[in-house]
């Protein structure tokens, strides 16, 4: 799996010499700009360093272990962070779940059963290249009724898996099925109530506001119309994203599963695998122990004798560019953590909103948290803002559920992949190209603004939370 569209070394085309140019002077510029008190030397320089990563990124002119490398080693050699700050991201879940998700998938396509659930898949929705998103968004919601926050790895998993079993590349088709299925795994957590709300209410507890519970019905209740958005980007997923690969009906793919004859031994041993994570995942709640653990104990049980589907083969086969790549991403978030930009943000704001109405209010902050995604992870974010802009709903006299809703949605409108750790999955698997990523989540969070201003703000406040 792979997320390069260049062949590297390659030759230097218009478009790279563009791309190098573009994002080796926009960062210089950023370093003739004056520092003062605010803005200091150290800060600059995070952003001369992380936009020169962004428009690597971006413009795709070297393979992204590269500029994973630079950044952390910059921010460590222009002293914007110590090494312990800069690699933090190393002792965190992500960069190591990420591993264990490609171990696992790599491992279990070896095996046909990838290509088995996915042909069976296929064959249930329709046969078709639109019945697979439909499929995806109600598998999505079925599951997240469950496990809400806790299936996003496995739906995107099976969109992976698809695309793999029909030798999709990157292809329109693959950017679609991948699209839609992080729709299914993910925008249901805009209704039903998920782990990171507790975070939500933690941080408002911090802050003087303790009285935040909702339960399970309410949390639906309030937040019931999201579906209307995510069957709105459903729909507009499938019209930018027209297949450019024939499905060719279900009786097609039902004759390809019988091909695949009985289930065989290691398909068996697989899925026994993959049931005993899904039993982890569904007892999180006993267990405590957290999602990304589990896959990781999966990983590793492909090991074990009696087992015995691992090979040595597998672990060379493990996309480290990507791996790296995540943890780079994080880094961003942990140093700008560090040097306190989002307390500096956050104070920039405050006066901004003062004397605003609520549909000012809530279009400012949007804003706001959007650029922000650009620095930091939406849990660090929340953790700065929550607070101070709860407290500020209630001088409108706000319900702050209202704004802690609000800004869940908030959190997940990006334009780059490394700005959120679960899109960041969902590239990873090198199904798109950025520039196919960037496109969807640019209208994603256009939608997703006039969603909340027209369909959201109004039905909370006949709700009476506004």
């Amino acid at each position: 799996m792979s997320t390069s569209v260049n062949k590297y070394p390659g030759p230097m085309t218009k478009k790279l010499k563009i791309g190098w140019l573009i994002s080796v002077i926009v960062p210089l510029i950023i370093m003739l700009i004056p520092v003062n008190d605010v803005f200091t030397a150290p800060i600059r320089a995070f952003f001369a360093i992380t936009v020169c990563f962004i428009l690597l990124l971006a413009f795709e002119v070297v393979d992204n272990f590269v500029p994973s490398l630079f950044l952390p080693a910059a921010y460590i050699v222009f002293k914007v962070a110590e090494p312990k700050i800069a690699l933090a991201s190393w002792t965190s879940e992500m960069p190591w779940v990420i591993m264990a998700s490609f171990f696992l998938v790599n491992i279990i396509e070896k095996t046909g059963l990838l290509k088995r659930v996915a042909y069976w898949i296929i064959y249930r929705t329709g046969g078709t290249y639109q019945g697979i998103f439909w499929g995806f968004l109600i598998a999505g919601i079925v599951l997240n009724i469950f496990l809400p926050g806790g299936v996003v790895i496995p739906v995107m998993a099976m969109g992976y898996g698809i695309c793999v079993a029909l030798n999709l590349g990157r292809t329109k088709a693959a950017a679609g099925i991948m699209i839609a299925s992080c729709i299914g795994g993910v925008y249901p957590t805009y209704f039903f109530i998920a782990p990171a709300y507790g975070a939500f209410c933690l941080n408002c507890a911090k802050a003087g506001i303790p009285t935040l519970e909702s339960d399970y019905i309410t949390y639906l209740l309030h937040n019931l119309p999201f579906l209307l958005f995510a069957i709105i980007m459903m729909i507009i997923a499938m019209k930018m994203f027209k297949s450019d690969v024939e499905f060719r009906g279900k009786e097609y793919f039902r004759a390809e599963l019988d091909k695949l004859g009985p289930t065989t031994k290691e398909e068996k041993k697989a899925a026994l695998i993959m049931l005993g994570l899904c039993v982890y995942l569904v007892t999180m709640g006993i267990h405590k122990l957290g999602m990304s653990w589990g896959f990781m104990l999966a990983a590793c049980a492909m090991y074990l004798p009696g087992i015995s589907l691992g090979t040595s083969e597998d672990v060379k086969h493990i996309n480290m560019s990507i791996v790296f790549f995540s943890g780079a991403c994080l880094s961003i978030g942990t140093v700008a953590t560090s040097l306190g930009i989002g307390e500096i943000m956050t104070n920039m704001l405050l006066p901004l909103l003062d004397g605003r109405g609520r549909i000012g209010l809530f279009s400012v902050v949007f804003v706001v948290v959007f650029l922000m995604n650009f620095l930091m992870t939406p849990s660090a974010i929340m953790a700065i803002m929550a607070g101070p802009l709860v407290l500020l709903g209630q001088g409108l006299g706000m319900d702050p559920l209202a704004m802690v809703y609000a800004l869940n949605a908030m959190g997940y409108q990006i334009i780059l992949p490394y700005e959120h750790t679960t899109f960041l999955i969902m590239f990873s698997f090198g199904m798109m190209s950025m520039k196919d990523f960037a496109k969807f989540f640019s209208v994603n969070t256009v939608v997703c603004f006039i969603f909340l201003m027209v369909v959201m703000l109004p039905y909370w406040a006949l709700l009476g939370l506004l």
